[in-house]
């Protein structure tokens, strides 16, 4: 496989950490404003499904914002 070496400026670019996991600047950087948007449509408590999780930090951010809800992360 053959990486590209120049990618555009709106390219999502994903970083191992020195942990391990995956960064994302982008997941970083508009994470507060999907934090608002849920907190203000669901309901308290229940179940609910992230679809394609990705790095994960959303997930980690939305189960910490709404604790009252069993979240489920997905990815295909």
């Amino acid at each position: 496989m053959v990486l590209r070496q120049k990618l555009p400026s709106t390219a999502s670019v994903v970083h191992k950490t020195s942990g391990g996991q995956l960064h994302s600047p982008a997941a970083e950087r508009n994470s507060a404003q999907i934090i608002e948007l849920v907190r203000s449509s669901v309901p308290e408590s229940g179940n609910a499904l992230e679809i394609a999780s990705g790095t994960g930090q959303h997930i980690v951010e939305l189960a910490a914002a709404v604790p009252g809800l069993i979240w489920q992360p997905s990815d295909i």
